[in-house]
């Protein structure tokens, strides 16, 4: 990927608090418009317009455990009021710039542009036109579903005709009149349309996980079907995305029993291992992105209650490491990633295992459920330890393939997505805690309006209101 290419064509899309008439607080500056086919590929091809989730929506997960803050004493900065799950987390000017509002629009401004011009492009072939826009669309489409996810209700089909959804752009002209907030449900209808309506021009396969290829498409519609609990049309485009790569890499083949500088026992990554540290080596990777903070989760504390899930002869344990402070025992506390490794909080194969199991589930296909846990499962856990699962019940195995879902996904971006769909469910719902170094705890109760984030004050105007 040619990392600084975009900047020749687009300037840095960036906040600022007096436009949000102009692009919903997005003002481009300096921006040239692309004249060749290859100068919109090359943006696409470039991974700056899909850097756009930071790990602010780990920390706002309940497997992440902030071992510093005092409840007592805390700064107010962006990190803690994540912690304490406040609905307006970003107040200052350069706090706003960093927003998932202002990353996220900023990319939409960039794939509109290559929707709304690459047809007019020097050199360009109606094949290649299609390709280029079919992506761009795709890329639309997730962000849109991010941004629908962090500042809208969670989708409910009893209410979301009439819940405010966010405000979709398709142009990428300032001067264009900005629309209004519209509903979830027409949110999510833009989402699906985007993706389906890029699979005819998807090329079916990709020659790194960065390129998008129908089999990304399908598993963007899969998870975004699963949240709208559409869960046989889930079903078939994770089995979809699947039919084209459905490879696991197999942790027996990756672990080493290791002990700490401080003398604590744990599974690590064996000496050699690097298939984890670079996306092009991991073969479950169907899609990547990359976190705007490189390191992701990095060394970043573990809830206990999140660690105490995992049993022993579990092999995603690779990634945990007992923390080592200067001078203290162990506290029983892990950080994250043994190895360091670029965290994919993108579609890969294990996520659609999940997916298909879970909406085979809910359909009451309780043998295919168990058959894509037990496939997911036997490359996770111990060979000598391994033995298949067998559910009879719906709901006891929604709750197992949920728990090995929560166990997966761990710190790639699922956990908080999961957290507002399931809250309030009267089978599955539950309250979720922070906990603190003192042993206090603040909740985040079902139904809690903190679950969606404020919009950012100078984005707001009459016709996009404040939740």
């Amino acid at each position: 990927m040619k990392n600084n290419y975009i900047y020749l064509l687009f300037a840095l899309v960036i906040l600022s608090t007096t436009a949000c008439k102009e692009y919903l607080d997005i003002t481009p500056k300096g921006y040239v418009i692309p004249s060749k086919i290859e100068d919109f590929e090359r943006i696409l091809n470039d991974g700056s317009i899909f850097r756009f989730l930071s790990t602010d929506i780990d920390f706002l997960s309940d497997d992440y455990y902030a071992r510093t803050i005092d409840p007592a004493n805390y700064a107010d900065n962006v990190s803690n009021r994540l912690y304490f799950w406040r609905k307006d987390i970003y107040a200052t000017q350069e706090e706003i710039k960093a927003s998932f509002w202002a990353k996220l629009y900023g990319s939409i401004y960039q794939f509109n542009a290559i929707i709304n011009n690459v047809d007019n492009s020097v050199g360009v072939t109606p094949p290649r036109a299609a390709k280029t826009k079919a992506q761009a669309k795709f890329g639309r489409a997730l962000a849109y579903w991010y941004l629908v996810n962090i500042y809208a209700k969670p989708y409910n089909a009893a209410t979301a005709g009439t819940d405010l959804g966010i405000p979709l752009v398709v142009s990428n002209d300032i001067t264009d009149n900005l629309p209004g907030r519209g509903t979830v449900t027409e949110t999510y209808d833009f989402i699906i349309k985007d993706l389906t309506e890029s699979l005819s021009a998807m090329p079916e396969s990709a020659t790194n996980p960065y390129t998008i290829s129908k089999p990304a498409v399908y598993g963007f519609l899969a998870r975004a079907y699963l949240m709208m609990g559409k869960y046989d049309l889930a079903a078939k485009a994770a089995g979809d995305a699947l039919s084209f790569n459905k490879k696991l890499i197999d942790y027996n083949g990756v672990y080493a029993e290791k002990v700490s500088t401080t003398g604590v026992p744990y599974i690590g990554v064996k000496p050699g291992v690097t298939v984890f540290t670079d996306h092009l080596k991991v073969p479950e990777n169907i899609f990547s992105l990359l976190y705007t903070y490189t390191a992701g989760m990095y060394n970043q504390s573990i809830a206990k209650t999140t660690e105490q899930l995992y049993d022993a002869d579990d092999l995603r344990r690779v990634f945990f490491k007992p923390l080592v402070e200067t001078g203290k025992p162990w506290n029983g506390i892990y950080t994250y990633m043994d190895q360091f490794i670029y965290v994919n909080p993108g579609i890969s194969t294990a996520e659609m295992y999940l997916v298909r199991a879970e909406a085979r589930a809910r359909t009451k296909d309780l043998t295919g459920a168990m058959q894509d846990i037990n496939t997911l499962r036997k490359s996770r856990i111990k060979a000598d330890k391994f033995a298949e699962v067998t559910i009879a019940s719906e709901t006891d195995a929604v709750k197992f393939i949920l728990l090995e879902r929560r166990k997966e996904l761990l710190f790639k971006g699922a956990r908080w997505f999961d957290m507002r769909r399931l809250n309030n469910d009267p089978q599955y719902g539950f309250t979720a805690y922070h906990y603190f170094i003192d042993g206090t705890s603040v909740a985040i109760e079902p139904n809690s309006p903190s679950y969606t984030l404020n919009l950012p004050e100078s984005a707001l105007a009459t016709h996009i209101p404040q939740n």
